[in-house]
């Protein structure tokens, strides 16, 4: 597996935004932790098409 480059940003909803350079991988967590877990789900969604 290449490796892939989030870039995060805080919301202005609040929590935290992440999406993927040179993939359509998108996510967004509540906190740090939480948007760690689901770029992973993320990844793994994205890698299972």
């Amino acid at each position: 597996m290449s490796e892939i480059i989030f870039i995060v940003e805080k919301s202005i909803e609040g929590g935290f935004c992440a999406h993927a350079l040179n993939h359509s991988i998108i996510t967004e967590g509540e906190d740090l932790a939480e948007l760690k877990k689901n770029i992973k789900n993320a990844i793994l969604c994205h890698c299972d098409n």
